[in-house]
């Protein structure tokens, strides 16, 4: 823990982050420090450039690939209770694991996590909501192609993380959305984290944005 005074207030942190967006062309923004037992947020813009709902304090963003961290949090607490075998392959858990016609159930977890399984990179087709949709995208990577042999290199995918989001699920017989919430935001008090879209109403959803070629965001 450091002993020393922050050097910041919410007011400054409000101002700068005021000044942050501005400068940036963010549509809006939310930022909490803590301290050893002091917490410092700050919110600034809007929501939605659409409506003009401002950011607060309970606003939820989608966080995007910061999730394979949890995702690899969650595989190695599995690995410690001895529910995974890191170094194990896929098929051990998931039977014949087929892509574009190539036996590739020798992929281990640790190569989904560090981004050497060869797995494509941006497939992104949604199953919807429900208790079996990362079963069934992991079926159908049967449809894809390998981007190279197991081991080979490393290369930034999604897929690989979706599989191991499945190995969980299976090891553990439940699903990945209550995974989520009981070994990642219940033992870290965040009241307002899902991975489920039927708990999304509930909350203050922050509409996703992106910068046009003008430089100008434009609802995503």
């Amino acid at each position: 823990m450091v002993d020393a005074a922050p050097i910041w207030s919410e007011p400054e942190l409000n101002s700068w982050l005021d000044e942050a967006i501005e400068r940036t062309g963010v549509p809006g923004a939310s930022l909490a420090i803590r301290h050893g037992d002091a917490r410092f947020c700050a919110e600034a813009g809007v929501a939605d450039i659409t409506t003009r709902r401002t950011v607060g304090r309970d606003s939820v963003f989608q966080i995007g690939s910061t999730t394979k961290v949890l995702t690899a949090a969650i595989v190695l607490q599995l690995v410690d209770d001895g529910a995974l075998d890191l170094d194990g392959p896929v098929e051990d858990h998931l039977g014949r694991f087929q892509i574009g016609g190539v036996d590739v159930g020798s992929v281990t977890a640790r190569q989904l996590l560090d981004h050497t399984s060869g797995l494509p990179g941006h497939y992104f087709t949604d199953f919807g909501p429900g208790p079996n949709s990362i079963e069934r995208y992991v079926a159908s990577l049967a449809s894809q192609q390998m981007i190279h042999p197991p081991g080979a290199m490393f290369s930034y995918f999604n897929a690989g993380y979706v599989v191991a989001g499945r190995l969980a699920e299976i090891a553990t017989d439940t699903t990945f959305a209550d995974l989520m919430r009981t070994r990642i935001a219940e033992p870290l008090g965040l009241r307002f984290s899902t991975v489920d879209q039927a708990d999304i109403a509930e909350h203050q959803l922050v509409q996703g944005h992106e910068l046009g070629v003008d430089g100008t965001p434009k609802v995503a």
